[in-house]
């Protein structure tokens, strides 16, 4: 038997450090203070998480608190906890920047499935993200940036309905590129964020199908020209004259009419994203 000291029983987590006879073994826990009462009990790795990412191809209890789900081929399926209640709670996530955004996919039967999300500090009190119940029209992917004001914290997120839903996909860290434009999933490989894009091609730009009206633009100027997104007419072309992505004082990019005569041109900056 292994007696676990330390424990502060003013404050409402606690976190210990599990020996190392116990590590790598199967191991049993039992807690004698019937006074207080346990919300939860969570293993998590000795190191932050920074990110968390799942596609649901496999149960992961470093990612979430409670076994309150199963996984079949196409996605999370959860279990109601409660006479009416479905949830799910992740494990803690540290914020290492400011732009952290969440990213959710759902299966296409949820279009009838109010789904909230919401995040804490303590696993007690929490606040809103998401409420699908606002959205003008059913998505079955969508997500928001984080509060700026938690970078450097450790939060918990939870979504809950009062139906049973099914998790696609579920991504908070640092944002791909426009996120991914809505047209994929954003993924955390070899410590950067990479679009998954839907016909299955990966890409550090987008995953912009062609021919397809832009909601929203954005640009780096870091690559070769965008053909997804920029359209060069052919009476004009680009000139290298002021087409220099390092300056921070010249356009980035400048088209001319191929007819030199004529003075007319266009400029576009000098920013460096758009």
């Amino acid at each position: 038997m292994v007696v676990l000291n330390g424990l502060n029983l003013d404050c409402r987590d606690h976190y210990v450090t599990l020996p190392a006879s116990c590590q790598a073994k199967h191991t049993l826990l039992r807690w004698k203070n019937s006074s207080i009462q346990i919300v939860n009990l969570a293993f998590v790795k000795s190191q932050i998480q920074d990110y968390l990412m799942d596609q649901f191809q496999e149960i992961d209890s470093s990612k979430w608190l409670y076994p309150i789900y199963s996984i079949n081929s196409s996605g999370l399926y959860t279990k109601k906890i409660q006479n009416n209640l479905y949830q799910l709670i992740s494990t803690a996530i540290t914020l290492k920047q400011r732009d952290y955004v969440i990213m959710i996919d759902t299966d296409s039967t949820m279009n009838n499935t109010h789904l909230q999300v919401d995040y804490s500090v303590d696993n007690i009190t929490w606040h809103e993200l998401i409420d699908t119940r606002i959205f003008q029209r059913k998505l079955n992917r969508f997500g928001r940036q984080i509060p700026t004001e938690l970078l450097r914290r450790s939060i918990l997120i939870r979504l809950q309905s009062d139906r049973s839903f099914i998790l696609k996909y579920i991504y908070m860290g640092p944002p791909c590129t426009a996120n991914c434009y809505g047209h994929g999933q954003c993924l955390w490989k070899k410590q950067q964020a990479i679009c998954q894009c839907d016909n299955n091609q990966t890409s550090e730009t987008n995953c912009l199908p062609n021919h397809l009206l832009l909601s929203s633009l954005h640009e780096t100027f870091e690559n070769k020209i965008n053909s997804s997104i920029w359209s060069i007419s052919p009476d004009v072309q680009i000139t290298h004259r002021c087409y220099n992505r390092q300056s921070k004082t010249t356009p980035y990019l400048c088209f001319v009419p191929n007819n030199h005569t004529q003075q007319s041109y266009v400029m576009v900056g000098p920013f460096k994203t758009i």
